[in-house]
């Protein structure tokens, strides 16, 4: 039974707590220079405070620890990418925290991420190298594979690289009839021949984006004026580009010509189009004996980098264990500078003057909480508490660094592991105004009734209450289990 008084029965405290909000008081926290920091950071843990900004006047840039809160956003910035190259490296963060990591401070968590940047951008680097080497062998051993049938067409004495100083220039295709036609007989010109009369060709070979290859063609034929011929085949399987690292599908190509004012063009309409040019041998022999030493240094080059890709993910590995350490000490660091932003300095005591809203009811408890950060951050002169009276929160003119929208007291609502998730509902979609009648009360009737409804055969309504039972009874084991309940509750 409720308990009765002369106004009739009373609901106990913990109905009328989740009925209104809590009555809030506004305190006045003065806390020493150089330990401000550290009491902040053990009353943080009470997470009853409710401070309120008595720089409004400020901008952000012009507050006191804007630098440290920008630097703890640069090693979070560092952290993310710390993460993201475990997590493309597959491999799977564990979710507990070190006793011993949690205790790091902001400078070790620096220091040791210096340290792991260094080892991994010299590894990234070696990688890196080597992987662009072995993309090139393998463009290099399509060159060798595929452009074999087009050296076949000619015979080896009829290919070789023209030499610099030759800037005669003559049509490949009147070439194939002899060296000699009716228009170079009447400009009075002769091409590079030998004595038989058969042109001497040079040749670039390479590979290039499938993407790109007609243009290829093209460009170089209109550039020389025909005076080349333009072979391409495709490679079977997509190739990695040597530049980007992606898989991009690609064509082996090989522009003959003739006269090195060719050669140039050429070479300058495949550096143009991005193409990989390769020296090839024009002998047979030649060709065959690059291509097994191709093999060989394959064979080494895959070998050293499978030893560095498996250090880097050894690094890698060991450095994901503090991740989540980590990352809550940067983020607690970060939430401690900024409540110091919210701080004013009194340039007469050199102490750091804080206002905050409390529950009434826990005053108490927040001077013995003080009492042990002032203990714990050794400080010289003991933090002073205030309590502000209402009639001067009212008056601008008594206080004049708090905005007025934060003259109004916070919402609270004391909660407990069963009425919070139903609060956190109702706050998913606005906080009630201070005083007001909280709708989560009628929550914890109505959402479970329309849940029944949903459930409510014998069969759903079977495997649902097996379902509750099981967690109430392993309820402190799940809550001690990384993603366990509470993970699922705050998602």
């Amino acid at each position: 039974m409720l308990p009765m008084t002369e106004q009739g029965p009373q609901a106990p405290p913990e109905a009328r707590d989740i009925w209104r909000s809590e009555p809030m008081s506004m305190v006045s926290l003065f806390l020493e220079r150089a330990v401000a920091h550290d009491i902040v950071a053990e009353v943080g843990g009470f997470g009853k405070l409710h401070f309120v900004d008595s720089n409004s006047s400020k901008p952000a840039f012009a507050r006191e620890f804007t630098e440290e809160v920008a630097h703890c956003a640069d090693i979070e910035t560092t952290l993310n990418t710390l993460r993201d190259q475990i997590h493309s490296s597959n491999i799977e963060i564990p979710r507990q925290v070190l006793p011993s990591e949690a205790e790091l401070r902001l400078e070790d968590i620096e220091a040791r991420l210096a340290d792991f940047n260094h080892d991994v951008a010299q590894l990234d680097g070696a990688i890196e190298t080597l992987r662009r080497n072995r993309n090139e062998l393998h463009e290099l051993r399509h060159v060798l594979s595929i452009g074999g049938q087009f050296f076949s067409e000619f015979s080896e004495d009829d290919i070789e690289h023209v030499a610099g100083d030759k800037e005669g220039d003559q049509n490949l295709l009147d070439a194939e009839m002899g060296g000699y036609t009716a228009s170079h007989d009447y400009q009075n010109r002769s091409a590079t021949s030998d004595a038989e009369g058969y042109l001497k060709v040079g040749f670039v070979a390479g590979v290039v984006a499938r993407a790109h290859t007609e243009a290829l063609v093209r460009i170089v034929f209109r550039s020389t004026r025909g005076n080349c011929y333009t072979r391409t085949a495709e490679i079977p399987e997509p190739v990695m580009d040597p530049i980007t690292g992606d898989d991009v599908e690609k064509d082996v190509f090989i522009v003959f010509y003739s006269g090195a004012r060719s050669e140039r063009r050429v070479a300058k309409v495949c550096e143009s189009l991005g193409a990989s040019i390769y020296v090839v041998p024009d002998k047979a022999a030649a060709r065959d004996h690059l291509r097994d030493q191709l093999i060989s240094r394959l064979q080494s080059i895959d070998a050293v980098l499978a030893g560095n890709v498996e250090r880097r993910d050894e690094l890698l590995r060991r450095y994901a264990v503090f991740m989540d350490a980590w990352a809550n000490t940067v983020r607690r660091e970060k939430l401690v500078f900024h409540t110091l932003n919210l701080f004013s300095m009194d340039s007469s005591t050199r102490c750091m003057v804080a206002r905050a809203w409390v529950p009434t009811a826990l005053l108490d408890e927040l001077h013995v909480r003080l009492r042990r950060a002032d203990e714990v951050a050794g400080a010289q002169v003991l933090s002073i508490i205030e309590s502000v009276p209402q009639e001067d929160i009212t008056h601008v003119a008594k206080i004049r660094d708090i905005p007025k929208a934060q003259r109004k007291p916070p919402t609270y609502f004391r909660t407990n592991k069963y009425i919070d998730c139903y609060q956190g509902s109702v706050d998913a979609y606005g906080a009630c105004t201070y005083g007001e009648v909280n709708p989560g009360w009628g929550y914890l009737f109505t959402f479970p009734f329309l849940f029944s409804i949903m459930y409510g055969d014998v069969g759903h309504g079977s495997i649902m209450l097996v379902v509750a039972i099981l967690m109430c009874l392993n309820e402190k084991k799940l809550q001690a289990t990384p993603g366990g309940m509470n993970d699922v509750r705050i998602t």
